[in-house]
Parts: structure tokens; C-alpha cells; sequence
């Protein structure tokens, strides 16, 4: 037996991906541009007109001719002899011709059909929640075991906790935190300046320029999804929007947190250390921030750490309690003025897109297949295919402590920043992620967009999304 020659069973396989590709691009541009569904519709049914017209009506003259032909078949060979084969010959072609037409015409209207129900399914079974602005402090929650997201004002009041104690950074560390693979890929945008850097002058250009935009709200939106793999099972993704006002040295301050906890340990578990991750980063920040006489880049990130450090704690207690394993991943992101605070631990991810840039992955997974890939020992592109592509080394709750990495990002007007889950990055490529950033749409409208997308890619997991965009 002979094997196919690899040089050509490659090509075929990179024909089969590029088709792919464009069945893909063609299925995103069909999705967010609402003119083209309509002039895909009106074309079709113009097409069907015209063909219509150019048959002589449905079923084809051509159709009937040969039907009538074939009954008086063995009357016209008498009479005209194999002459008759002539007209039998064309009449056969051209029916031929006609019903691949209208097989290829009513195949096309059946996919795009079904394509739109699919569309609808996504729209109708996802939790997508609009923000809406107001003047009191505004919290949007997503607790796992549902698909729906709530929005509530939150009144009560809690005591303030008290924050681990943070050992003083030094600048070895700085560099380390800042030289890393995802920060090098945001060369053009300046991360958490040196001490030195930060003098009198250069503090006061900061609060100048932060004023014009401290008194404009953020615009955000937000996407949750049990996926169709797991559509019977509880969603273990949680997160958390929240946008407030505080007073800070005689000026209003806005401010937004966001986290996303992807859950692991299965079912209630994973469910109740995402909660537990949400909660606690929400007290901390929440408590501390409003409370606080200082907002400077080390008390705003050392309070980013210890909300995680709280939930890792939070959760490995209750996982004793319990008697079962249980962790999560989390990204959170807060975003005062014109600088966005970040930590993460796992695999869960907060993206940056700019105009003018490409989109710039901020945090570093940590996971197997990402220390593989940052070894050299696969490809980048195989994280998505690999066996142990959903193996994390680090997570909340393992352990009684956690390392967290924190990053911080100068952000410009209509900068948009993206925290999700391992559940959409894995089933939409950056490419695709970046093209519907860059549609121009709403953050809802994006996020929704992206569920969509995660969805028609597999859906193989819970998906969430937050979309926030600068004014």
C-alpha cells in the first residue's frame, strides 16, 4: 500500500485550514454587520426570482422536456432513429445544470437559515447585562449555578478588613515583574514607573490630565455562558463589575473593579471557590479603596494582592472544612483615572486593544502548556490542541499561600480592556478576538459577539467576558 505523499497532504490540510479562515471571517463579518444580512437575504430571494424568470417558471421547461421525451422515447427512436439521441444528450446536460443550481441555491438558503437560528439560540441562552450609569455605586454580580446576571445597589455596610501586611518590592523584583513575556509585548505602553520617576511634577501632570476623564463613567459590558459542552451542568465562572465614587484629596474619584473566577474542584466546588474569590476581592477593594486617605500605585496594587491573598486563604479554608480540593482561577482588573491596576493567578486572562495596535495579552498564563510553549517545546498554536492545555500549576485555594502576579498599565482614551475566562480564549484565537474588539460596537454588543463566537467554536467550556471601555 502507498502513502499519500506528505508534501501533498499538507498542502491539502492548509487548504482545509485557510478554507476555515474564511468561512470564519465570512461567518463574523455576516454577524456584525447588520446591512450585509439583510443584502444576503435580498439577494437570495433575487437570485431565486431570476432563476425563476430564466427556467420558464419552477420546475425548469428543461425538466419537463425531458420527462415528456423520456415517456415517447421508444415513439421518437422509431421515428427519428439514434438522431434522437442528440436532444436527449443536451436536454440531459441541462437539467443537469439546473438542479445544481437550485441544490447549491436551496443548500446555501438551508445553512444561512440555520446559521441565523443559531445566532437567535446564542442570543436568547446567554446572560448578557447592559451597564447602566447612575449616581450611586452600582454593582453587577454573577454567581455560578445560573445563567443570568444581577444588578443591584449596594447598601449595606461592612467592617473594614484589614490588609496582609506586604513585604516592601524590590526593584529586582520590579524588573522581574515587568520584564516578562506578556509585558514585553506591550513595549509601547508604559508600565509601573520606577520610584525615581515619580517626582512632584510628574505627579501633579497626572492629576491634571486624570480630571477631564475621572468625571466620565466607564462603559462595560458583560458576557456569561454555560457553554454547550457543559449546557446540563452548573456554570463554576463567576465575576464581578462594580464601578464607584470616593473622595480623594478634595476630588471626586471614580472607579471600577473587575474580576473573573473560573472555578475548579467540579460542581459545588468550583462554584463556591469562585464565589469565595469574587466576594473577597470585592470586600477588600471595596472597603479599602472608600476608606483610605492614600491611592497611590503601592497601596492600590498591594490591595489588589491582599483581596487574592484573602480568597486564597478563604478558599483553602473552606476546602478543609469540606474535606475536597477546590481552586480557582482569577483575573481582576481596577481602573482609577487613567491607570489600570492588574493581578492574575491561572489561566483566566485580561487583554488590552488599542487603537492603531494589535491586541496585547497583560497577564501570564500559568499553566502546563504555557511554560511548555515559553520553553520552546511547542508551539504557540498548540496550547489550543495540546492534552494537557486545562492543567494549571497555580490557582487560588491549593495551597494556604499564592504568588500573584500584578501589573501595571498606562491606559489612553478608548483604550478597551477584555478579562475572560479560559472558556472563550481557547475556543476564540486572538486574531478573531482582536477583529470583534475592533468592530466598533458597544462593549455589550462585543461580549455578545464573543459568547457567540465562543460558542460556534465549541463551546467546550463555561465562557466569561468583560468588555470595558474607556470614554
Amino acid at each position: 500500500m502507498r502513502l499519500p505523499d506528505t508534501g501533498l497532504y499538507d498542502v491539502f490540510l492548509a487548504l482545509l485550514n485557510r478554507i476555515g479562515s474564511i468561512v470564519e471571517e465570512c461567518e463574523l463579518i455576516y454577524e456584525i454587520k447588520p446591512w450585509l444580512r439583510y443584502a444576503i437575504w435580498a439577494a437570495l430571494v433575487s437570485t431565486t426570482l431570476f432563476l425563476i424568470w430564466v427556467a420558464g417558471g419552477f420546475p425548469p421547461q428543461a425538466w419537463l422536456l425531458l420527462i415528456q421525451l423520456l415517456l415517447h422515447l421508444s415513439h421518437l427512436w422509431s421515428f427519428y432513429g439514434s438522431l434522437i439521441l442528440l436532444p436527449l444528450l443536451a436536454l440531459s446536460v441541462l437539467s443537469m445544470i439546473w438542479l445544481v443550481v437550485w441544490s447549491l441555491l436551496v443548500w446555501g438558503s438551508v445553512r444561512l437559515a440555520c446559521y441565523q437560528w443559531r445566532l437567535y439560540q446564542c442570543r436568547e441562552g446567554q446572560g448578557i447585562s447592559r451597564w447602566l450609569p447612575a449616581q450611586k455605586l452600582q454593582l453587577v454580580v454573577a454567581n455560578a449555578g445560573d445563567n443570568a446576571t444581577m444588578e443591584a445597589t449596594l447598601s449595606t455596610t461592612v467592617p473594614r478588613l484589614r490588609l496582609p501586611q506586604k513585604v516592601q518590592l524590590k526593584p529586582d523584583r520590579l524588573e522581574a515583574a515587568h520584564t516578562s513575556k506578556a509585558s514585553r509585548a506591550l513595549s509601547d505602553i508604559p508600565t509601573r514607573p520606577s520610584e525615581s520617576a515619580l517626582s512632584s511634577e510628574s505627579l501633579a501632570e497626572a492629576t491634571t490630565e486624570n480630571r477631564s476623564m475621572l468625571a466620565q463613567s466607564l462603559s462595560v459590558g458583560v458576557g456569561w455562558h454555560t457553554g454547550i459542552t457543559r449546557k446540563r451542568s452548573p456554570n463554576e465562572d463567576s465575576l464581578l463589575v462594580l464601578q464607584g465614587t470616593c473622595t480623594y484629596q478634595g476630588r471626586l474619584v471614580p472607579f471600577g473593579l473587575f474580576v473573573v473566577a473560573d472555578g475548579m474542584g467540579g460542581h459545588a466546588y468550583g462554584q463556591e471557590a469562585s464565589r469565595l474569590a469574587i466576594q473577597n476581592m470585592m470586600h477588600t477593594v471595596l472597603q479599602n479603596i472608600v476608606m483610605s486617605n492614600d491611592l497611590d500605585d503601592e497601596y492600590l496594587t498591594n490591595m489588589l494582592i491582599g483581596g487574592v491573598e484573602w480568597a486564597n486563604r478563604a478558599i483553602y479554608q473552606r476546602g478543609q472544612e469540606w474535606g475536597q480540593e477546590m481552586g480557582t482561577t482569577l483575573t481582576g482588573a481596577l481602573i482609577v483615572g487613567l491607570k489600570v491596576y492588574i493581578v492574575n493567578v491561572g489561566d483566566s486572562r485580561t487583554y488590552l486593544y488599542r487603537e492603531g495596535m494589535h491586541l496585547a495579552q497583560i497577564t501570564r498564563d500559568h499553566s502546563v502548556v504555557a511554560a511548555l510553549v515559553e520553553s520552546g517545546t511547542i508551539a504557540a498554536d498548540d496550547v489550543y490542541t495540546h492534552p494537557e492545555r486545562n492543567k494549571v500549576y497555580r490557582s487560588l485555594g491549593c495551597k494556604e499561600s499564592v504568588e500573584v502576579d500584578w501589573f501595571v498599565v498606562d491606559l489612553c482614551a478608548h483604550d478597551k480592556l477584555l478579562l475572560c475566562s479560559d472558556g472563550l480564549w481557547e475556543m476564540v484565537r486572538d486574531p478573531m478576538i482582536e477583529r470583534i474588539a475592533a468592530s466598533g460596537y458597544d462593549p455589550t454588543r462585543i461580549c455578545s459577539m464573543l459568547v457567540q463566537a465562543a460558542l460556534r467554536g465549541g463551546g467546550q467550556d463555561n465562557v466569561s467576558a468583560i468588555m470595558v471601555e474607556l470614554p
